[in-house]
C-alpha cells in the first residue's frame, strides 16, 4: 500500500512540475540605421513556457524591445518590458511587429559585420547569438 501511495504522490508531483523550456533562436539579422539599428529573429520553443526579459549587446549603447502596431492609418511603437514565450510556440521579431531597437551606437553599423546579442530569459537564462548586419534597404525576405 505504501508503494502505491508513493507512486500516486510521485505521479501528481511530476504532473504538476512545469516542463522546461527548449529555446532555439533562428534567423537573426540587424538592419543598420544612421544611429543604430533594429534586430530581428525568431524564437522557437519546443518545451514549457518562458519569458524574454532583455536583449543586450556590447556593440551598441542601448538595446530595448519594442512593438509596432497599426490602427487603420496610424502606426504606433511602444516599449515592451518582457515577452511571454508560449509553451510549444514561436515568437517572431520582425519589421512592423516586435523588434529590438539598437540605439546609441558609437559608430555606424557596417553591413556584413556581425554583432553579438545576449538574449535573457526568465527560465532559460542567457543565450548569445551572432546577427549579421544588413543595409537599411535589405529586402524583408533576407530576414
Amino acid at each position: 500500500m505504501r508503494a502505491f501511495a508513493s507512486l500516486v504522490v510521485l505521479t501528481i508531483v511530476t504532473a504538476c512540475t512545469p516542463k522546461a523550456p527548449q529555446i532555439e533562436i533562428t534567423d537573426p539579422v540587424i538592419i543598420a540605421t544612421p544611429t543604430g539599428g533594429a534586430a530581428y529573429f525568431t524564437i522557437h520553443n519546443e518545451g514549457g513556457g518562458d519569458r524574454l526579459l532583455s536583449v543586450e549587446t556590447p556593440s551598441i549603447g542601448e538595446a530595448s524591445m519594442h512593438e509596432t502596431t497599426r490602427d487603420g492609418s496610424i502606426t504606433r511603437m511602444r516599449a515592451v518590458e518582457a515577452v511571454d514565450i508560449p509553451a510549444g510556440g514561436d515568437i517572431v521579431f520582425e519589421r512592423g511587429g516586435l523588434h529590438v531597437m539598437l540605439m546609441g551606437s558609437t559608430g555606424a553599423l557596417q553591413p556584413g559585420k556581425p554583432v553579438q546579442l545576449t538574449i535573457s530569459f526568465e527560465r532559460s537564462g542567457n543565450m548569445t547569438i551572432t546577427a549579421p548586419i544588413k543595409a537599411p534597404d535589405a529586402p524583408v525576405e533576407a530576414m
